[in-house]
């Protein structure tokens, strides 16, 4: 949503961010998540809320609700009290995402740092994934692991607790090109994957991405 509202040097690094190399390639990708946001199982909670003295340009808006299906919504971003801001905006992500996600803003994320500094713009990103495995794991299968690899440093031992199950599922060993195994565990809408990608001991996230 900001990138289409973005120019020059700053559009330039939000689309390298997103791995896209112009904005003409961009539309069509943003037309495919949104077409698999309308599933049931996926929820998305996306606005823009400027602050009231913040204009913004009708082609921007128009941009956002042919791409995205939303809407901007003009606050006070500045009031010595934003309560009101603050309420009117966790009530729209709560009706949103059905009760799921009840709070996006704390009571003190509008306060400025400084006297001189002014809220321009507020981006609202939330999203809520509630599906159901083709076949569920069963609880007395859980077992403890303690093994995990950040990308920067040694091992690190966390206690972590891991779901197990046995089945056959598509598996693809992918140590020659990226140094990783990738295994897909269906969900109960076929449309949906659930794809882990584990990178071998030695490799780290980073260097599979």
């Amino acid at each position: 949503m900001v990138t289409g509202g973005a120019r020059g040097k700053t559009e330039k690094e939000l689309l390298n961010l997103l791995q896209v190399p112009s904005r003409d390639k961009l539309d069509p990708l943003v037309k495919q998540l949104m077409s698999i946001s309308r599933l049931p199982e996926i929820k998305l909670a996306n606005r823009l809320y400027p602050d009231d003295d913040f204009p913004i340009l009708p082609t921007f808006k128009n941009r956002l609700q042919k791409l995205y299906n939303s809407t901007l919504v003009s606050v006070d971003l500045n009031a010595k009290d934003a309560t009101p801001a603050i309420d009117e905006i966790n009530t729209w992500v709560s009706n949103q995402t059905g009760g799921h996600i009840k709070k996006a803003l704390d009571k003190n994320d509008l306060a400025r740092n400084k006297s001189t500094t002014m809220n321009a713009l507020l981006m609202i990103n939330c999203l809520l994934f509630d599906a159901k495995w083709q076949r569920g794991f069963q609880g007395q299968n859980t077992r403890d692991g303690n093994t995990f690899y950040p990308d920067i440093g040694p091992p690190q031992e966390k206690k972590l607790t891991l779901m197990m199950r046995n089945g056959l599922f598509p598996y693809v060993d992918l140590t020659s090109e990226i140094g990783a195994r990738m295994i897909h565990l269906p969900f109960e809408n076929n449309d949906l994957i659930f794809t882990i990608v584990l990178p071998n001991k030695g490799i780290t996230l980073s260097q599979v991405e």
